[in-house]
């Protein structure tokens, strides 16, 4: 399953940028006795047009379990 926010407009020295966070679930797994769930959030930021030289993008992904 995966779960998206609704767009904000950024502002100030971010206002060319456009970010993209999501999140994902998986699971249960099992984990022994217990049961584990895993989410995974990703955010991608990007500014400019692809294949220019000021264009330019970076992603970051966390992984949580519990």
């Amino acid at each position: 399953m995966q779960h998206r926010p609704d767009p904000v407009a950024l502002t100030g020295t971010l206002a060319s940028f456009s970010v993209d966070v999501s999140c994902t679930h998986s699971g249960p797994y099992p984990d022994g006795a217990d049961t584990v769930d895993v989410y995974v959030i990703t955010s991608t930021a990007k500014s400019g047009v692809p294949g220019q030289v000021d264009y330019v993008e970076r992603q970051i992904r966390a992984s949580f379990s519990k």
